[in-house]
């Protein structure tokens, strides 16, 4: 059996490397093996934006000790901006390809919900603007599964700003109110802002999340424990 190990790190490869370095001492880490767990670091923490607030003194620390195992330094913010471009390329990538990319479901008795990060710099508004008809998202979500429901999330990042997006859309009417309420609860802490949306539907929300530090990460429990306790309104 292999063992599990959960913390809190900006990136999964910080503890990949850590496990690297204190495993084996004649494993050599070579330039290449160097530059892609730097380039994932620098990737997860945002290029260690203290606005992001994802970096952790452990990141920092493995991030250094990778460098050292490097004949030459890369230049960091280079690295950085190229894996964010990279990322962003969207070329022939149809709404349906945009939200199955990174798509997660999280399924309960009740419900099954999709969540579903957009490529770097493509917000939800954009998305939610390029939309003529439902028939899209409906096509998705009956690909995963016949969903219920997407929570989508985008970031855009200029220098040290962060800008995210939270939006949801779901396929019957009468699960909007629960999802809505529950989304925007003051202990949930994403500071939610609703904007207007381009297209004349009531199945659709979207909002600027003031929060920028809740990632993916953050609101996927939050969405789990939604769907653990969701019940249905009896019709009767």
């Amino acid at each position: 059996s292999s063992k599990v190990k959960i913390e809190h790190v900006g990136s999964c490869c910080t503890l990949i490397a850590e496990k690297i370095f204190a495993s084996n001492a004649n494993f050599h880490v070579t330039d290449e093996i160097a530059y892609l767990l730097t380039g994932s670091i620098l990737f997860g923490t945002l290029n260690f934006s203290s606005n992001a607030g994802k970096a952790t003194k452990k990141d920092k620390q493995i991030y250094e000790q990778l460098l050292t195992c490097q004949t030459s330094r890369v230049d960091d913010f280079k690295l950085y901006k190229d894996l964010r471009q990279s990322t962003a390329d969207i070329t022939g990538m149809s709404i349906q390809d945009l939200l199955q990319k990174d798509a997660k479901q999280v399924a309960g008795p009740n419900m099954r919900l999709l969540i579903s990060s957009l490529p770097s710099e493509y917000t939800v508004e954009k998305l939610i603007g390029e939309l003529k008809t439902m028939k899209d998202m409906d096509e998705f979500l009956s690909k995963n599964d016949n969903a219920d429901g997407v929570i989508i999330l985008s970031l855009e990042t200029h220098n040290d700003e962060i800008k995210r997006q939270l939006g949801f859309y779901a396929k019957k009417f009468e699960h909007m109110l629960p999802i809505n309420e529950y989304i925007q609860r003051e202990e949930h802490n994403l500071s939610l802002r609703e904007r207007g949306i381009p297209i004349n539907q009531a199945r659709i929300k979207l909002f600027e999340q003031r929060n920028v530090q809740a990632s993916s990460k953050e609101i996927l429990p939050l969405i789990e424990q939604f769907i653990k306790d969701f019940a249905p309104q009896n019709s009767s």
